[in-house]
């Protein structure tokens, strides 16, 4: 990521969530703020011709498991509301519009994220004319630069990051953490995952994970892996996989008590089920929910 501008990958998952809002019937996840935190040129394309979104194969699949995953975090956080958590933490929060249009004005709201992507978001909202709310808190951090963490530092500079915005680790909270772990190794995922499961019991995280390529099918794989190339060649490449066994045992060994693995199944029976356009998520993306 270039200094002053944008992750590349925060772009495209913005703009997706705002195809979903044109392209969709019923709308899985509606959110009335995802066109205008896009860039003036996105906007244009959107309000035109929003089929030009939908450049391959892939981008029904990724929009509708974007639009999926977003919504399984904010059901989560509806639900721990109703038990009394008030601390909502995005990490990697690209730009996630959760803060500008929550129902639940007690609830702090901590916007993890690269500064040069905040710093972007935030002329956007601006541009936008979208107030930010006292509720909500931007906390700088590299994603790239987590070290790992131990018992002294409990969580290292992640957690010294989230202490400076002004983060109660003694209290409760849900933690969405969506579209991050594929970009890390394995030990920075372990030492993240070890991080919030020290939280307050009642503490619950969200994330996404996808499957190791050996663990798909043969047709799929070839697919897979020209993705996993291209990525490469971005110079985003991916780096943690996982299989449900896998994910299950390293969130048991971070704390978590309560775990669900969501599969393609599991998903498109919830949230896409009998739909007209047969919207599905695929069978590569999973979604991890855990509380402590």
């Amino acid at each position: 990521m270039k200094p002053g501008e944008a992750s590349r990958t925060a772009e495209v998952v913005a703009i997706q969530r705002a195809a979903h809002q044109f392209l969709d019937r019923p709308v899985v996840f509606e959110d009335p703020l995802a066109l205008q935190v896009l860039s003036a040129e996105a906007q244009a394309i959107l309000r035109t011709d929003p089929g030009q979104t939908e450049r391959s194969p892939v981008s029904k699949l990724l929009r509708a498991g974007l639009a999926v995953r977003s919504r399984v975090a904010e059901d989560t956080l509806a639900d721990a509301v109703t038990r009394g958590v008030r601390q909502y933490v995005i990490l990697g929060a690209g730009f996630d519009t959760f803060a500008y249009r929550s129902p639940f004005q007690d609830v702090r709201v901590f916007e993890v994220d690269h500064p040069s992507t905040q710093a972007v978001k935030r002329q956007r909202l601006e541009a936008g004319s979208i107030a930010i709310p006292s509720s909500v808190t931007f906390v700088p951090f590299d994603f790239g630069g987590i070290a790992s963490a131990d018992a002294a530092t409990r969580g290292g500079p992640l957690a010294d990051a989230l202490a400076s915005g002004g983060f109660d680790a003694a209290r409760p909270a849900v933690v969405a953490w969506l579209g991050v772990t594929m970009y890390l190794t394995p030990e920075e995922v372990r030492d993240t995952l070890r991080f919030v499961g020290s939280f307050s019991p009642g503490s619950t995280v969200v994330f996404d994970f996808y499957l190791p390529v050996e663990a798909v099918g043969f047709v799929t794989r070839i697919f897979y892996t020209r993705v996993l190339q291209r990525l490469e060649k971005l110079g985003e490449p991916w780096r943690a996989f996982y299989t449900p066994d896998a994910i299950r045992r390293e969130l048991q060994q971070a704390g978590f008590a309560q775990i669900e693995t969501l599969d393609r199944d599991a998903l498109n029976g919830r949230y896409l089920a009998n739909r007209p356009d047969h919207l599905d998520i695929g069978s590569l993306l999973h979604i991890a929910v855990a509380t402590t």
